[in-house]
């Protein structure tokens, strides 16, 4: 019996007839969740050989075309940063999401042949500058595919280098309080996707500098709150001046921290009533009280 009729006989499930079969490795790739493997032969043994998929290297192709075609005509410098960070982003995410397979380093190589190309037609790039945001440098900083706009530094696509899928623990999640005791002990609390969050959503109306530490920043935390170790989430974190701008304070790294909006609250709050009430949602222990009190 086919694979779809004994799925649809026995199991009563509805299959596609195109993605249902069954593939001999040795001889073909078989698809999954935009990765493409087969096995093959390496000594006297059988490895896996994992790449991209074919439509999924179109699909990077394409995105990453049409973001360098943003890139290339932006209203005003504030755009043109915002657009070379989601062009990053996507560069990261790919690299997260793919970096799994092992030899998926060919079809980097290939996606960035594409882009170099595009590049050069497109854009005026330097081959020389600082990457001023210190994630980005620690991930991309030793490549030489490294390109600069206007002083603001274009990650490299082809620059990838795979590792191995580890499992993640079903119980470390924000659903229940076990999991999410479990989230805020973990040593690392960088979630991609805030990370993406801060890079595609540059804040309005601040410095490149301001724009470029808050990733950095967000990433020196661990993804935590400053003061209260809580693990930051999109719409509930901000990044406060240390020194108020008003007061002389700048947008350098050493005058930012990250910290959950109601710690931000407390912070500016100047009526008891409003004091307590924030206490009341988030009770602070002495050690957090007094790093609350410096800000």
């Amino acid at each position: 019996m086919a694979v779809k009729g004994w799925t649809s006989h026995r199991l009563k499930f509805q299959v596609s007839e195109e993605k249902t079969s069954i593939t001999n490795l040795k001889r073909n790739y078989s698809e999954f969740l935009g990765f493409k493997f087969k096995m093959q032969t390496k000594g006297k043994k059988q490895v896996i050989n994992a790449q991209m998929s074919n439509k999924a290297v179109r699909s990077a192709k394409s995105k990453l075309k049409d973001q360098i075609k943003l890139i290339q005509k932006p209203k005003d410098g504030a755009e043109l940063y915002k657009t070379v960070n989601v062009y990053n982003s996507m560069v990261v995410g790919i690299h997260n999401y793919y970096g799994i397979a092992n030899n998926v380093c060919i079809n980097l190589s290939s996606i960035q042949r594409n882009m170099s190309t595009v590049k050069k037609n497109r854009l005026t790039t330097a081959k020389q500058g600082e990457i001023k945001n210190s994630y980005l440098a620690k991930r991309y900083g030793k490549s030489k595919q490294v390109r600069w706009i206007s002083g603001i530094s274009i990650m490299p696509i082809g620059y990838c280098k795979s590792r191995n899928p580890m499992n993640k623990k079903s119980s470390i999640n924000q659903y229940t309080p076990e999991g999410r005791k479990e989230l805020h002990e973990k040593p690392n609390g960088v979630l991609e996707k805030v990370l993406h969050f801060i890079m595609r959503s540059p804040v309005k109306g601040r410095s490149i500098e301001y724009n470029d530490n808050q990733i950095s920043l967000y990433t020196g935390q661990q993804g935590k709150c400053a003061i209260t170790n809580e693990v930051l989430e999109i719409g509930k974190m901000h990044c406060h001046h240390i020194k108020p701008i008003h007061t002389g304070g700048t947008d350098e790294y050493k005058n930012l921290i990250f910290i959950t909006s109601t710690v931000h609250k407390l912070i500016h709050a100047t009526d008891e009533n409003t004091v307590s009430k924030h206490l009341e949602i988030m009770p602070l222990d002495e050690k957090q009280l007094k790093k609350l009190n410096k800000l």
